[in-house]
C-alpha cells in the first residue's frame, strides 16, 4: 500500500502527520506547488516530495487536499495517470463526487471531511465502500453528500471558529483586568484540560456543566448572561453561514456542467 497527497498546505500536512504516525511502513509521495515547500516536506517528513502531481499517481490511494477552485485543474492534470484500482480521496466538501469522477475519468472516488487537527475527527462519504486507509479507527460515516457538506461547517471549520472564540475570550479577560499573558495561559490550558477530561470520562456535556455550576454561583450567573445575550442563535447563524457558502460553491460546480 502506498499513499499520495496532492496539496500539502495545513490540511495535507495534518493528514500526512497522522498517517505517518499510524502507518509507519508505507511509502508516501506528496506534492506541493513550490520548490521551497517540497524541500521543507522532504526535510521534515522524510517522504518523497515533488511539484509534479503526476508523480503522486503511482500511489494506490491519493488524497486531494487542494482548494475547491483548484479542483478541476488538478484533477485534469492527473487524468489518465491513475492506477485502475487507485482510490482518490477528496477533502473538498463543496466539489460534488460526480464532478470529480468526470474530471478524473475515474470512478473510485470518495469524499472525506477532516480537520487541520492531527488525529481529529473525520467524516466520510463512501457509497461504494472502497477500501482505503485513514488515520482513525472511528470515522463518522454519512449516507449522502448533503450531510457531508454540513459537517464542513460543524467540524471542518471548527478549529477556525474555536480560534476566534478563544481570541475573544482572551480579549474579554484582558478587558476585565488580567494581563494578556496570564489570560492566554489560562484560556488555552483550561481548554486542553477540559478536552482531556471529556474524552477520558465521556460525560454528557450538560452534566459536566452542572457539576461545575453551583446554585447561585459565579458560573451559573455567567451562563445565564450568555443565554440572555443570544449565544445559541449566534452559533446557529455561524453554522448556517458556513454551510451556505459550501452550498454556493457546490452549486457553482454543478452549474459548470
Amino acid at each position: 500500500m502506498s499513499v499520495g497527497i496532492i496539496g500539502c498546505g495545513s490540511l495535507g500536512r495534518s493528514l500526512l502527520t497522522s498517517l505517518r504516525k499510524r502507518y509507519t511502513n508505507l511509502q508516501y509521495t506528496v506534492s506541493a506547488r513550490s520548490e521551497a515547500s517540497v524541500q521543507f516536506l522532504r526535510s521534515k517528513y522524510q517522504v518523497k516530495a515533488t511539484t509534479n502531481n503526476q508523480e503522486v499517481t503511482t500511489s494506490s490511494q491519493i488524497f486531494l487536499c487542494v482548494k475547491p477552485l483548484q479542483a478541476e485543474e488538478v484533477c485534469r492534470s492527473i487524468r489518465g495517470h491513475l492506477k485502475p484500482k487507485a482510490v482518490v480521496i477528496s477533502t473538498m466538501a463543496a466539489v460534488p463526487l460526480d464532478r470529480l469522477q468526470d474530471w478524473l475519468h475515474h470512478d473510485r472516488v470518495v469524499k472525506i471531511m477532516p480537520t487541520i487537527l492531527p488525529d481529529g475527527p473525520i467524516t466520510i462519504y463512501n457509497p461504494r465502500r472502497y477500501h482505503f486507509l485513514l488515520p482513525t479507527n472511528n470515522p463518522v460515516e454519512v449516507d449522502n453528500e448533503i450531510d457531508l457538506d454540513m459537517t464542513t461547517a460543524v467540524s471542518g471549520c471548527m478549529p477556525g471558529f474555536l480560534s476566534y472564540l478563544l481570541e475573544e475570550w482572551v480579549e474579554a479577560a484582558v478587558h476585565v483586568g488580567l494581563s494578556r499573558e496570564i489570560a492566554e495561559n489560562l484560556v488555552l490550558n483550561n481548554l486542553a484540560a477540559f478536552s482531556r477530561l471529556e474524552i477520558k470520562t465521556k460525560e454528557d456535556l450538560i452534566e459536566l456543566r452542572r457539576q461545575v455550576s453551583s446554585k447561585g454561583g459565579a458560573t451559573e450567573r455567567g451562563v445565564i448572561s450568555l443565554e440572555r445575550s443570544g449565544i445559541r442563535n449566534s452559533l446557529v447563524e455561524m453554522l448556517w453561514a458556513a454551510d451556505n457558502r459550501v452550498n454556493e460553491l457546490s452549486k457553482k460546480f454543478r452549474s459548470d456542467e
